[in-house]
This record gives structure tokens, C-alpha cells and sequence, in this order.
């Protein structure tokens, strides 16, 4: 690549060349044919496309000021490398006082001054019988055609890029587009990349077609880096009503700091195919993970996606050593059942957080959080004019004063999406003298919505009414969208048709990875106004549903589908699709989050369960991977049987070398551990110890040694336990493992603690710690505050154990980190019922019992029931502690936490012995002491007393 093509690396912007009179046709083949399809074609690698067509970017004031030439030098110039030149029959214009035409002026700027390295330059010479058709009776002198021939020679000789006599427009058409292709193919070629960096992508290049097409307002730029410079921590939101151009306003600020040094992190909602954050937290989670090498893996449930993205973000400002800008547009088309309680309610110093929402409740909750506003108003007479001006000299287009200030005047001009949908139909305008009248018959819009209509009827009347109709109701029953090879083979439209069409919808088209939509909300309203879109939906989705069925395997079929069966609630239909194992596959890799939202209305409206619809995919010989990922789901549901089946499947068809096989045998030994089989589990992370051994892989290693650890510690295996996780830190410390060494370091703690060395375990815990706060992980700081809170409690230091949970309670609010707070709240319980404070005690349980219910998560449920069971007791309230004990004990059988059900079967076992119902304490105590033998558990013991205690009252 160039220097020249260097330096405009994101960009190919070309110059037209020819005469006008005579080369119309050409030149709305190129506006209405091809560039469209270049475009697209750029935009698949991040370039933007920029022609500059001079019909009509000369104004009369300009000519008579002889500005003429001296512009089209400029744009030629500015343009270089790419050119595109046609010849014909015709010399063309010679300036007053110049020797040569503005046409070969064009040529010698655009052409000939690069010498050799041309290559670039693409020229048409037409034949003498289509010139002769275009532009009959040509009455240019003999001295002009002369200079024409001369100049064809010069061409033909000098060994350019030129197609010499095409004879048909389509012709002609075809061989542009090719040539222009293979020049982006050579400058810019494609590189392969996953999902959620070519998302990223997507998103940045909204963020440059800001920058590049849209209209910078300096004074809100001005605001927006005065905002960057100062700490970060509270985000900055920019509100505004709809149109106003918050999005364009951000995402062109944004790319002017893209040079700045910070890491950008942005997500314009509405921008793109999936709007869940989950999606969204999860590709910021894998990039900062990436750029700051966090080791950080996505996890599948929300709350714990919402740790991580909190915690990736601390760990990555301590680790950068830059500023991080996190841009989040239109918050108000978030898909999401959880408010914004996703989002933190603080940032790291270091993080610069922008948001923008339009009126409405999720503004209303950006402004209760206490969030400073800038406020994104009507734009002034001035800045009107200015942005004007400097949209259309992007394309070397010029208003004369009047018309501009007609334009400028306007009311509805002040929203900044009107005045850029109204520039942009007068930049694809081809005509200067009907530009007054057009520009007229728009401003009678007098609003957004009414331009929107004035665009569509402009629409309706220049094409095929009934093929303007079937695109426009295609793009607004699509799922995610349509190709425009999907297009044309769906809606019936010819090329030249579509791209008329396509040039026109431009500004309202989302081109992600060449799938177009269209996103905005007040267009599609005007388009089901003037067509009868409602009353077609059902047809026009079971048309789209019978394409896109044809080919089920398809990644366009299988991102398509989905969403039109649940549009048009076909519950029984998605359900067989998405059990389909390619399907399944593709999708669970590109979005567990939604394959899951989507089962669950399944499974709600249908009754099929997924044990039964993957039962024949479960039998099946399918890939080691596509097993993994499954049994991760059936894991994710709590469906045992299935995961247990699944792993072992895929334990069987692994070779002990790849990943695949020792995060199996991992995720089987979890399993095992928590539904009681000790003994089993023990053996898989004994098999994956010994493959992460032989084949290397020390990450795997130490988790493997990490679990078999807490496997001895549940058993009361203390010092086994501590020796393992010994191993696990010394692994962790050679790898420079800082999230993992912090949770070794906590586990030894406990160690340390079950054995009775209390100071060797707060040495731990206060470790992890300062080794958490060093790398900002905060979920590891609330960890360790916890464990510290219970050290302390158990040294009867009350005072300090209350501020232990109240700096954890505090960390846990200000991060929004809804499971540490339940944690949090658990322990300051303890702590008030140790001090003796009952009723406090019981107010915090409460608390955390209610976020356990609200998050459904069972595990921390089951621990809140056992301390306000105990909490009941002490009040006297016997009834309540055994209801908490009942609900403890269902949980844990349902879930399989066998060794928590160990432990509840025997806390209710006391119970009811303390209540005189020996019968049913035995009965209790009989079940434990079964599990706690098979188990080795550390409550053996404890249930021999009790069991020998109850049969001495029953001798008596």
C-alpha cells in the first residue's frame, strides 16, 4: 500500500471525471448501480466510501466567481489516489483564458500526476456508436476533437487502467464494479475474525461514518472532552429528544478520540442486530480481557456477568495504565427485564462512562442515580448553517446563500436529524436546476415525521409502487435483516430497482457485516403509515419463514429464524429449531443468553421440555465441543442426568491432550462434588490433574488442584486440603495468576481457620486482600472483607467483624453487585446476632433473603435460611425455625447439594429433638448419618452423638 493510500487507510473516496451533457447515463449508473454495492462491499472492511459526482456541486455564484475549476482541481486532488474517468465523443468545457478542458485539467490532477503509480485510476473510453446514441449530432470545432483524440492516445499509450470501448451502460456497470472491488481487495483486505470483534467493528464504524458523514457540533464536542479530562467514576449522560443527534453527536466525538490514548469501549444500542447487554457486558468483558490480559472467562448467568463485567473493568484500570471510555448510546432500546440494574452505580477514577437516553423512564432513572446531564437541544440558525455547509463540501456539494438560508430558517431544520435526512436527499440529487424546487417541496414537511413521509411518497412515485411497498415491508418483518442478495431474490426487484432504492434508504440502513435494517424507530413508523405493513405482517414473515427454512443450517437462517418464529409466536416451531444440533451449535456460541431466554418461552408456552427435545440429539454421535457446550446448558438448568450423560460422552470421544477433555473431566468432578459423590469426584480431578500434567497445561492444573482442595475441605480433610491448595498458589504465582492466586489464598484462610490457626488465617485473608485491592478485583475484596467479618465473629471481635460487613455491604451497593450484598447482609445477621441485637439481626436476613428470592440463586438461599432458622430459635419461635428448616432441606434435595442437605437434615434433627418429636429427629438424623458416612464428612461425629443421644431416650 501507498503513501497515499496509507494515509486515508479507512477510506476510499473517488473522484468522477467526464463531461456532463453526455454522460448521464453513466453517471446514474454509478450513483444508483454500483457504488451502492461498493459500499457495502468497504464497509465488510471497515472502510468507508466516499464518490465525489460534481453535477450539481458547482453553484452559479461559484461559476460566475470562476471558483469552477480551481474546485474541481481540489476535489481531484483530495480524491487521489482513486479516480474514475469517461471519455466519449465530446472535448468538453475550456475555461476562459485555458488551453485545455476542465476534463483533461481533471485528468492531468487526477491521472497523470501520480505517474507510474496509477494503478488506481480506473478509465472508460466509450464507443463511437453509444456516444453517438447518448449525444447525437456533437457540434464541437475540429480543434476539440483533436485534443480528445489526443488525450485518448495519451490513455491508451501511457498503459493506465482502461477499458477502451465498452458498448452498452451495463456494460460499462459491470466493469466498474469489478474494477473498484479488486482496488479494495488490494488496499484492504479481509481478515477473518470472531463475532464479537467483528461486532466491535460494527460499532466503530458507526462511530467514523459519524465522524466522517455526520455534522460535529464543536461547542457539545467542547463539553464532552472538558467531561473526559476530569476523574472519571460518574458517568456523564447526554439526553435529548428523539432526533436530535445524541448518537451522532457521541459516536463522532468518539472517534475523534480514538488517537487520544484511552481504550474505547462503545455499544450503540438500536446499531445493532442483538440490543441485549448481556451482549453487550459480554463483549466488553472479553475485551478488556483480551487487551489487558485478565484471563477472564464469560460467565453464562446474569449476576455473575455482572460481577465480572464490574470486576473486569477495576482490574483492567489498575492494570492499563491508560484512561478507558465506555460509550453506551441509546440505553432506552436496551433489551432487558432487569431495569438498569445491570449497569454499576460506580466506575473505576480511570473509567470515563457516557450514556445517552431519550426522555422516558430509563432517563428518569439515569437522573435518581444523581448522574450530571448535558442536554442535547435544537441547534441555532449559525450552527445550522455551519454543519450545512460542511456536510455537503464532504462531497464537493455547494448551496447558493438563499437556498441554504431557506433551509438554515426552517423550524424543523433545528432537529438534527431533519436537516441531515433533508442534506442527504439533495447530496443524491442529480439535477442543479430542479435543486430549488425539491428543496421547496421538502421544507413543506414541516417536521421529522412529515419528511420521513415526503421521502417515502418522493419513493412511491419515482419507482414501482408496489416494489417500494414489498422492500420497505420486508426490512420492517425481518429478524434481524436482510443481504441485498436476500432482498432481491424476496421482494422481486430488479439490480438497478434495488439500488435506486438502496441510495435512497441509505441513511436509514444499518450495514452490519452485509446485513442491512433499518433501526430507526420514527421511519419505520412512517413506512407502516403509507403502506398496509400490520395487515401484511403474517404473510410476509411466514414468506420470509419458508426462504430462510430452505436452508435450516444456514448462519443467516439460523440468525433469522429464531427471531420470526417468536414474532410470530410459533412456540412448537422454535422449539424444534432451536434443538436442532447445528442450530443449537451456532447459536450457543454466538449468544447462550438468548438461547436460553428463548427456551424458557418454549418450555412456558409449549410444555416440551428440553430433556425431551434433545433426548435423540443426547443419543447421538455429535463433536466433543458441541457436547461440552450442551452439557454447560443442561449444567446451567439443573438438569443432572443430562449433564452427567453429556460428559461422559464427551470424556469418551476427547483425547486427553485437547481442552475440551480436561475441562470435562473438571466439570464432571464439580458435579459429582455437589451432588454428594465425594469419592467420584476425587478420581475425575485425580484423571484431570494428570492429563493437565502431561500435556502442560498448568491454568487447568491449578483449577483441578483447586477443586480436589475444596472436595478434602467439605470432607474435614483439612491439611490434605491445605497442602493442594499450597500447590494451586505456587502455580498461580509462576503464571502471574493474580485472580486465581487471591482465591487460593482465601481457601487456605479457611484451612487455617477450620484447624484453629487463627492468625495464619487472617494472614491469609488479609493477603487476599491487599493482592485483590493492588489488581482492583472487587469481587475478591468483598470476598476477603467477608471472610474477615466471620474471623473476626469468631475471636468474639464484634466491633471490628461489623465493620468488616459494613465496608462489604458498601463495596457491594456502590458496584451494584447484587450477590455480594446478600453476602454482605448474611454476615452483618451473624455479627448483630451475636451482639445481641435480634431484631437488627432479623432486618438484615430479611434483606438478603429477599435479594436470594429475587435472583433465584439457590446455594445462598439455603445458607440465609440456616442463620434465620437459627435466628427463630433463639427468639423461641420453633414453628418458623422448622419452616426455615423444611425449605432449607427441599432445596437442597432439588438442587443435589447433598453435603447441604447432610448438614440441614441434621440442624432439623436437633430441632425437632429440642421440641420432644423423637420419632422424626431419628428419622432425620438416620438420613444424615447416611450421607455424612458416605461422604466422610465432618459431621459424622456430631450425628453418632445425637443418633446414640435419641436412642438412649428411647431405652429409658
Amino acid at each position: 500500500m501507498n503513501s497515499d493510500c496509507s494515509a486515508r487507510r479507512y477510506s476510499v473516496r473517488v473522484f468522477i471525471s467526464s463531461t456532463f451533457k453526455d454522460f448521464h447515463a453513466e453517471r446514474n449508473a454509478l450513483v444508483l448501480i454500483v457504488f451502492p454495492r461498493v459500499e457495502a462491499y468497504c464497509q465488510q472492511r471497515g472502510v468507508s466510501f466516499f464518490p465525489v459526482d460534481l453535477r450539481w456541486g458547482i453553484t452559479q455564484e461559484q461559476a460566475e466567481r470562476g471558483e469552477t475549476v480551481a474546485t474541481c482541481m481540489r476535489e481531484a486532488e483530495e480524491c487521489r489516489p482513486y479516480f474514475i474517468g469517461m471519455l466519449g465523443n465530446r472535448y468538453g468545457w475550456i475555461p476562459p483564458g485555458a488551453e485545455i478542458s476542465v476534463t483533461e485539467l481533471e485528468f492531468e490532477r487526477g491521472v497523470f500526476s501520480q505517474g507510474a503509480d496509477a494503478s488506481r485510476a480506473l478509465i472508460y473510453l466509450r464507443s463511437d456508436g453509444l456516444s453517438e446514441l447518448q449525444y447525437p449530432g456533437n457540434a464541437e470545432p475540429p480543434s476539440a476533437k483533436s485534443k480528445l483524440s489526443l488525450l485518448k492516445r495519451r490513455v491508451i499509450e501511457g498503459a493506465y487502467h482502461c477499458l477502451n470501448g465498452y458498448n452498452t451502460i451495463d456494460e460499462f456497470a459491470v466493469c466498474v464494479d469489478r474494477d473498484l472491488r479488486m482496488i479494495v481487495d488490494r488496499d484492504f483486505p479481509p481478515t477473518m475474525m470472531d463475532p464479537l470483534a467483528a461486532e466491535r467493528i460494527s460499532h466503530m464504524q458507526f462511530s467514523r461514518a459519524c465522524a466522517e458523514q455526520g455534522m460535529p457540533r464543536k461547542a457539545l464536542y467542547k463539553k464532552l472532552s472538558s467531561y473526559l479530562a476530569q476523574p472519571g467514576s460518574t458517568p456523564l449522560v447526554v439526553s435529548g429528544i428523539p432526533g436530535s443527534g445524541k448518537s451522532s453527536l457521541l459516536g463522532g466525538w468518539l472517534w475523534q478520540q480514538m488517537g487520544s490514548g484511552c481504550f474505547v469501549l462503545a455499544h450503540f444500542f438500536g446499531k445493532t442486530a442483538d440490543n441485549s447487554w448481556q451482549r453487550m457486558a459480554a463483549r466488553f468483558v472479553d475485551e478488556l480481557s483480551t487487551a489487558f490480559t485478565l484471563e477472564m472467562e464469560v460467565p453464562e448467568e446474569d449476576e455473575a456477568l455482572i460481577r465480572t463485567f464490574t470486576n473486569a473493568l477495576y482490574m483492567a484500570s489498575a492494570r492499563g495504565g491508560k484512561p478507558i471510555i465506555i460509550l453506551l448510546d441509546g440505553l432506552e432500546q436496551a433489551s432487558s427485564e432487569r431495569g438498569l440494574s445491570w449497569l454499576p452505580l460506580e466506575f473505576p477514577n480511570d473509567v470515563h462512562v457516557f450514556l445517552s437516553a431519550k426522555t422516558g423512564p430509563v432517563l428518569d432513572t439515569l437522573r435518581n442515580r444523581g448522574y450530571p446531564e448535558l442536554r442535547v437541544g435544537r441547534m441555532t440558525a449559525s450552527v445550522r448553517s455551519r454543519l450545512a455547509v460542511d456536510y455537503l463540501g464532504k462531497y464537493a456539494k455547494h448551496l447558493n446563500e438563499e437556498t441554504l438560508g431557506r433551509i438554515v430558517r426552517a423550524p424543523a431544520a433545528g432537529n438534527a436529524m431533519f436537516l441531515h435526512t433533508l442534506l442527504n436527499e439533495l447530496r443524491l440529487f442529480g439535477s442543479f436546476e430542479g435543486l430549488e424546487s425539491r428543496v421547496d417541496w421538502y421544507l413543506e414537511a414541516g417536521s421529522l415525521p412529515g419528511l420521513f413521509l415526503k421521502l417515502l411518497e418522493r419513493l412511491a412515485e419515482n419507482f414501482p409502487h408496489q416494489h417500494v411497498e414489498r422492500v420497505l415491508s420486508l426490512f420492517a418483518c425481518a429478524g434481524c435483516g436482510l443481504t441485498e442478495s436476500e432482498m432481491l431474490r424476496l421482494s422481486g426487484a430488479g439490480n438497478l430497482l434495488w439500488s435506486s432504492l438502496r441510495a435512497a434508504l441509505s441513511p436509514f440502513l444499518l450495514d452490519v457485516n452485509g446485513v442491512l435494517s433499518i433501526r430507526n424507530r420514527a421511519f419505520l413508523s412512517a413506512v407502516t403509515s403509507i403502506f398496509p405493513v400490520n395487515e401484511k405482517k403474517t404473510s410476509i414473515r411466514l414468506k420470509l419463514r419458508e426462504y430462510f427454512e430452505q436452508i435450516p443450517a444456514n448462519r443467516r437462517a439460523m440468525d433469522e429464524l429464531p427471531v420470526l418464529y417468536e414474532k410470530s409466536r410459533e412456540w412448537d416451531a422454535l422449539g424444534n429449531y432451536l434443538s436442532n444440533v447445528s442450530v443449537f451449535d451456532y447459536l450457543w456460541s454466538h449468544n447462550s443468553f438468548e438461547f436460553k431466554r428463548r427456551w424458557v418461552l418454549v418450555e412456558n408456552n409449549t410444555g416440551i421440555k428440553k430433556e425431551a427435545a434433545f433426548a435423540g440429539v443426547i443419543r447421538s454421535d455429535i463433536p466433543p465441543e458441541t457436547g461440552l457446550k450442551l452439557a454447560r446448558f443442561f449444567q446451567s438448568t439443573g438438569n443432572t442426568q443430562e449433564t452427567m450423560v453429556l460428559l461422559n460422552k464427551v470424556i469418551a470421544a476427547s483425547h486427553p491432550q485437547t481442552r475440551t477433555y480436561q475441562l470435562a473431566l473438571g466439570y464432571k468432578g464439580n458435579l459429582l462434588h455437589v451432588v454428594g459423590d465425594t469419592k467420584t469426584a476425587l478420581l475425575m480431578y485425580q484423571q484431570q490433574r494428570e492429563a493437565c500434567i502431561v500435556h502442560g497445561n498448568e491454568m487447568e492444573l491449578q483449577r483441578a488442584l483447586g477443586n480436589t482442595g475444596l472436595v478434602h475441605f467439605a470432607r474435614g480433610e483439612y491439611r490434605t486440603a491445605l497442602r493442594l491448595f499450597e500447590e494451586a498458589e505456587a502455580i498461580c504465582r509462576k503464571l502471574r495468576y493474580h485472580d486465581g492466586l487471591q482465591v487460593v489464598l482465601g481457601n487456605e484462610g479457611h484451612c487455617y481457620y477450620a484447624i484453629g490457626e487463627l492468625d495464619l488465617a487472617k494472614d491469609k485473608y488479609l493477603q487476599q486482600k491487599a493482592l485483590c485491592a493492588e489488581s482492583k478485583n472487587t469481587d475478591g475484596i468483598m470476598t476477603a472483607l467477608g471472610s474477615l467479618c466471620i474471623f473476626a465473629m469468631r475471636k468474639g471481635e464484634l466491633q471490628n467483624a461489623i465493620r468488616c460487613g459494613r465496608e462489604q455491604e458498601k463495596l457491594a451497593r456502590s458496584m451494584h453487585n447484587m450477590s455480594g450484598l446478600q453476602n454482605a447482609l448474611n454476615n452483618l445477621a451473624q455479627c448483630y446476632f451475636q451482639y445481641g441485637a435480634k431484631e437488627e439481626a432479623l432486618l438484615m436476613i430479611t434483606q438478603a433473603e429477599d435479594i436470594c428470592r429475587k435472583s433465584g440463586n439457590a446455594m445462598s438461599l439455603q445458607k440465609v435460611l440456616l442463620n434465620k432458622m437459627e435466628i427463630f430459635t433463639a427468639y423461641g419461635n420453633i414453628p418458623a425455625a422448622l419452616s426455615c428448616s423444611e425449605e432449607r432441606i427441599e432445596i437442597c434435595r432439588r438442587c443435589h447439594l447433598i453435603l447441604h442437605l447432610c448438614d440441614a437434615l441434621y440442624r432439623r434433627a436437633v430441632l425437632l429433638n429440642d421440641a420432644g418429636r423423637q420419632a422424626e429427629s431419628m428419622v432425620d438424623a438416620l438420613q444424615a448419618h447416611a450421607i455424612a458416612l458416605q461422604n466422610n464428612s465432618v459431621l459424622l461425629s456430631k450425628i453418632e452423638y445425637l443418633l446414640n443421644k435419641e436412642r438412649e431416650s428411647s431405652d429409658v
